[in-house]
């Protein structure tokens, strides 16, 4: 199986480190210092006591392959999918299904799911429709990443938790065949835990409500996890935001365990900093609208009084333009 990786930062590099480690046949997307030092020193991952570095074709542009993909895993930032549509719906052509590996709520969420007016939910994720309308959605596969890792410097890698790596796959639309068994193996060899779930949008739903409940108010603040989860005002919003987060998902018709104070409380011993704060301190563009607008998009739309959601959501937003280039 020929594997692309569009997308070689610290969730895209660190695969395809593993992947090709294990005798996948990987090539990478990548741009600037980065696709540099890949392409002069090679892909290096350190992930606890291990370092590996690897040779894999680096381009600038999926068009420079010499030969198409089986299967393109897709490690952008959601704030990046729109300039490459084309480009990703041109590989779909061609036959690879797009595994869209990243954060947040995608533009396709709201398919097949219960919410009376998804207008304003499409618009949050999508403005002017352009994924939608390149994109096929029966090639897409929704993919949930549990797997931290951070690029140091151009070309290397830290995996920060190298015995917790693992990818749950399932199919955007119901009834696809998207050969998810076969990527799971592949994903297997490269010492992934790699799952297909029955309901994705489930899988994402879990994921991104504990994502909303410690993510922006670290940013708001510029705490880490370890310091808001034992102040107890602190812990008490992100458990409100978490439980209406929750309570939405139930309403369209998602399994979700009551949980809340075991989820947060993991925290309490983890300095942890999550991307959205240091996306802030960088003055790197955030993925708001799929990591905390859309959620307060969506309780309006269902008619769902979320006011810890609503409120976190109107804050991070303030803060972003308060500390934006």
């Amino acid at each position: 199986m020929k594997i692309l990786v569009y997308g070689a930062g610290a969730i895209g590099g660190a695969l395809a480190v593993r992947l090709a480690s294990a005798g996948e046949d990987v090539s990478v997307v990548a741009r600037g210092a980065h696709a540099e030092a890949i392409r002069a020193r090679g892909l290096r991952l350190t992930a606890g006591e291990v370092t590996r570095t690897v040779r894999v074709p680096c381009v600038d542009d999926a068009h420079a392959l010499d030969v198409a993909p089986d299967v393109v895993i897709v490690t952008v930032k959601q704030t990046q999918l729109p300039p490459i549509a084309g480009t990703l719906a041109q590989l779909q052509s061609a036959g690879a299904p797009l595994v869209l590996a990243m954060n947040g709520i995608g533009w396709w969420f709201a398919d097949e799911l219960p919410i009376p007016d998804k207008r304003a939910f499409v618009d949050e994720l999508d403005p002017g429709g352009k994924l939608r309308d390149a994109l096929d959605p029966a090639r897409l596969v929704g993919c949930v990443v549990q797997s931290s890792n951070e690029v140091v410097e151009p070309g290397v890698i830290v995996g920060t938790t190298p015995t917790r790596n693992r990818m749950i796959l399932g199919n955007v639309l119901r009834g696809a065949d998207n050969s998810i068994p076969a990527i799971c193996s592949a994903l297997s060899r490269g010492g992934y835990e790699a799952l297909e779930a029955t309901n994705i949008r489930r899988e994402i739903w879990n994921k991104m409500a504990l994502w909303l409940a410690v993510s922006p108010i670290s940013a708001i603040t510029g705490l880490a996890l370890d310091t808001l989860t034992n102040d107890r005002a602190g812990f008490e919003v992100m458990a409100g935001v978490l439980r209406e987060a929750n309570a939405i998902g139930r309403k369209l018709g998602f399994e979700l365990a009551d949980d809340v104070e075991e989820r947060l409380g993991f925290y309490r011993d983890k300095p942890a900093r999550p991307s959205l704060l240091k996306d802030f301190e960088l003055g790197r563009e955030p993925e708001l609208a799929s990591g905390v607008l859309v959620f307060d998009v969506l309780a309006r739309a269902m008619e769902f009084d979320a006011p810890h959601i609503a409120t976190v959501a109107a804050l991070t937003r303030l803060r972003w333009l308060a500390v934006r280039p």
